[in-house]
Order: C-alpha cells, then structure tokens, then sequence
C-alpha cells in the first residue's frame, strides 16, 4: 500500500521595499496595504531605525492584489519584487516584506528600565 505524500509548500517569497520619511508612518503604510489585499502579518522585527522586516501569510490568490496595493502606497517597491508577487502560485503561502527606511542612521537607542 502506498501513502499519498502531500505536495511540497511554495518557497517562501521575499519582498523589497524602499521607505521615504518617517519610519512609523512607512510601517503603518504597509500595513494598510497588506491588510488592503487581504493578507495578514504574522511577525515582525525592527532593525535599529534602519529596517523592518514584516512576517506575512498570502491567502491563496492575492498575490496581484498585494502588488497592486503596494503600487498605491508612497512606497518604492523593487521591480522584481512586484513581478514575483503577480506570478505566485494560487496557494496560501508565506514571505517577508523588507521595509528598509530611507532616512535611518542606525542610532536608535532604547531605555531599558532597571529591575529592582
């Protein structure tokens, strides 16, 4: 007897993206746009005030509509980045949208409150 073995899961996608002004206001626009497309973001990690890296899940199909929402928002998304979003595959998949910020200098700096 032999066991059916599912299909393989789609490679993870990865997106670049360029942010002009001010980093919360780039995040809050990505959001918008991946929240526009009917996606959702799973995680996500902040670099300093450089970078933001956003963890997110595609529903099957809203590639386009991904790409498409991206296109209206202020921010520059890579060429190659919209081509691979309109060619994914018609599955759920998962991938990384990275925000670099245009204006970051590396020197974001914390408080950490000391514990008693």
């Amino acid at each position: 007897m032999q066991v059916a073995t599912p299909p393989p899961f789609p490679p993870p996608f990865h997106l670049h993206v360029i942010a002009p002004g001010d980093r919360h206001e780039a995040i809050a626009v990505a959001r918008d746009a991946i929240q526009q497309a009917g996606a959702w973001i799973e995680d996500a990690h902040l670099f300093s005030d450089l970078m933001a890296c956003l963890d997110i899940e595609l529903p099957a199909g809203v590639g386009p509509a991904l790409a498409d929402a991206l296109v209206a928002s202020r921010l520059h998304v890579e060429a190659s980045s919209l081509e691979a979003l309109r060619r994914l595959p018609a599955v759920e998949i998962v991938g990384t949208l990275e925000l670099t910020f245009a204006h970051g200098e590396g020197k974001l700096r914390h408080e950490v409150p000391a514990v008693p």
